[in-house]
């Protein structure tokens, strides 16, 4: 296993793409309560190339398992 299908195994990525979802994909079916809502994921959060989820585990920290 490579170094990226570990971090897309960690509990941490797992919230951090379902918080995206839930804000940006009117077919998530949260949606209506966040993104519909005009609740936004921050810029930070968003970079591309995996730094939007580094950013993210340096602002929040690793879920507990």
């Amino acid at each position: 296993m490579n170094k990226k299908e570990e971090i897309k195994r960690l509990k941490t990525y797992a919230v951090w793409e379902d918080m995206i979802a839930r804000c940006n994909d009117p077919e998530h079916p949260e949606y209506k309560n966040e993104g519909a809502k005009g609740i936004k994921v921050c810029d930070r959060w968003m970079e591309l190339n995996g730094k939007g989820f580094k950013n993210f585990v340096e602002d929040m920290g690793l879920c507990p398992n």
